[in-house]
This record gives structure tokens, sequence and C-alpha cells, in this order.
């Protein structure tokens, strides 16, 4: 899943995937203008429209629209990001009604809350101990 602010200020969701051979073309987080293939160089701006790849003005037939990053949906809520890979799914808000207003109800200001600090811990655990830990504290 790829997620990008574009250069227009709209957050948007796509496959993270090139629409010539689905080569995967990000990995981690960062700041892009522009998204390019590592696999054939295909060019895409931050809105997900396809921009240029090399050779393909001698292609027959080329309908740009087709290599578009392909959109996944995106919902904003309360300040958090939902995204589905199903571009026509049914809108959050219909599916997980309740629990979305119980966070509503539980944090009347939810959607006011900001990131007051952020932090990774690399733990070399199992994974289940290491949450089983945590719940019990």
């Amino acid at each position: 899943m790829l997620i990008i602010r574009g250069q227009d200020g709209v957050i948007r969701a796509f496959h993270n995937v090139c629409g010539h051979r689905a080569h995967p073309l990000l990995e981690d987080s960062g700041n892009r203008k522009l998204i390019t293939c590592p696999y054939r160089q295909w060019c895409y701006g931050s809105d997900g429209k396809f921009r240029q790849a090399c050779g393909r003005d001698s292609l027959k037939d080329w309908i740009p629209d087709n290599a578009d990053l392909k959109p996944a949906r995106r919902e904003d809520y309360c300040g958090f990001l939902f995204v589905n890979m199903d571009p026509d799914t049914r809108p959050l808000i219909d599916q997980a009604a309740v629990l979305l207003k119980d966070m509503k109800d539980a944090c009347p200001r939810f959607d006011e809350l900001v990131r007051a600090e952020r932090w990774e811990v690399d733990v070399n655990a199992n994974w289940k101990a290491v949450i089983d830990n945590n719940h019990e504290c």
C-alpha cells in the first residue's frame, strides 16, 4: 500500500506496484514529488497519474490512462486514515458505525488529538510474548 499527500494537498492511497510489471514502487517512508519504478523507470505523479516511460512513444495504440496507479479506498475518521484495497467497498462508516461511535463517545475531542511523541523499539523476542507482557501491565 502506498499513501501519499499529493502536491495539491490531497491524501491518496494506491496499490504499491508499477503498472508495467507489478514491481514494488516505494519502501519505508519519505518525501517524493514523483514516484519512479526501480525496474523500468516508469514515472508517476503524486496524484497517481502516469507521467513517463522510456520508449513509450514508439508503442502503437498507447493509452496512458491505463497505466495510472490503481487506487485504494481511503477514508479519514478522527484523524486516522483507513485504507481498503478495494476502492468499491462500502464506506467504513457503514461497516463499523458502532466502533466509530464508541471512539467518539469515549473521547469526544478525538479528532483534535495530536501526536505528542513517537518512539520505536526493536525487541528481539517472540511478538506474542511481548504483547502478552504489555497487556498484563
